[in-house]
């Protein structure tokens, strides 16, 4: 035990002082504090066909030990992303566990698009910024005019048009190359063209 001595002129001098206490670690006083994790990041939709729709989830994970207290998420930039379910806004994380949020993507036109998910919370690193990327395409649709003179699926496009009378005119596609009968009012139209590939 430490002493400390003190010296005068009263006859009880020297004095004896003890002191004692209790090494305290530094680290003990910082509360715990959250730490964000967020899958996936970015958020690539990739190529998705124009009038289609299609959804991805991103997670947001509490990996630190304090609570994770989100105070707002928000979505800017192309209107063509959307956001369709959300358990992190105003939500409290506990360490370990997380929160989902549910993001759409219905490209408008074949060209690219970007977004940014953003969150605020009481991390050390807030907001943190996700970026969203998409690509609209069209597929280009191949046809050849023709049709199918014995009923067996096989399209003949070197066939002489138009064709005969009581054969069916059809249409065969790179989406589905067995020939199909053409819907009313288009065998008049076909029959006006000579055999060969059309797209449309």
């Amino acid at each position: 035990v430490p002493r400390c001595f003190l010296s005068n002129r009263a006859p009880a001098s020297p004095l004896h002082v003890s002191a004692t206490g209790m090494g305290v670690d530094s680290e003990d006083d910082v509360p715990p504090t959250p730490e964000v994790v967020v899958t996936p990041n970015p958020l690539e939709f990739g190529q998705v066909e124009v009038g289609t729709v299609v959804s991805q989830t991103v997670t947001v994970s509490n990996t630190g030990l304090g609570p994770l207290i989100i105070t707002n998420v928000t979505l800017t930039g192309s209107p063509v992303f959307s956001k369709t379910g959300d358990t992190c806004q105003q939500a409290t994380i506990a360490a370990g566990e997380s929160c989902a949020i549910n993001l759409t993507f219905a490209p408008a036109a074949a060209e690219g698009y970007t977004a940014t998910l953003e969150l605020n919370n009481n991390a050390a690193d807030s907001p943190q910024q996700i970026m969203i990327n998409g690509e609209g395409i069209t597929t280009e649709i191949s046809m050849n005019a023709c049709y199918d003179p014995d009923g067996d699926g096989v399209c003949q496009p070197d066939a002489t048009f138009p064709p005969q009378e009581g054969v069916e005119a059809c249409l065969e596609g790179n989406r589905n190359p067995v020939c199909q009968p053409l819907r009313a009012g288009l065998p008049a139209l076909f029959s006006q063209l000579p055999p060969g590939q059309y797209s449309a």
